[in-house]
């Protein structure tokens, strides 16, 4: 592509004397430092989102703690220890405990965890992103 470029400039007989591969370098150390800057504010975003998802999980385990043992899940786990119960009423436990599980406090918990794992992966990936290219633009100084 360099061939091209300086082969188009050079096409034109007007054109002063200029150092191209400086100008290349040039350029391609200011997309650079534009990609790097987009890059460090991602993840500056995702950093922020990872600290509050994880702030948050301590009071939503709580939560859902303090509504499972209001629901009285805690309760019909203890049938499962009797074999004897456990088989000739399975079916029924298992729907009682269908009623009674907070499935709301579930999935806010589970989409909690999945947002913070999210955030946390999505860091690594743009920091190492981040590390290669600031390295591939030392090696061209």
């Amino acid at each position: 592509m360099n061939e091209k470029f300086r082969e188009f400039i050079n096409s034109y007989e007007n054109t002063p004397s200029v150092d191209y591969t400086k100008l290349i370098q040039g350029v391609n150390m200011s997309i650079d430092k534009k990609i790097r800057q987009r890059k460090q504010i991602k993840i500056f975003g995702l950093s922020i989102l990872s600290i509050t998802s994880f702030s948050m999980l301590i009071p939503i385990f709580s939560s859902l703690n303090t509504s499972l043992s209001q629901s009285g899940v805690y309760n019909y786990l203890s049938f499962f220890a009797d074999t004897e119960i456990t088989l000739a009423y399975w079916k029924e436990l298992l729907l009682i405990m269908a009623e009674t599980i907070p499935f709301t406090g579930i999935i806010l918990m589970l989409s909690i965890v999945t947002l913070f794992a999210w955030a946390i992966v999505n860091i690594r990936k743009e920091t190492r992103l981040i590390n290669r290219t600031f390295n591939k633009s030392m090696s061209h100084a």
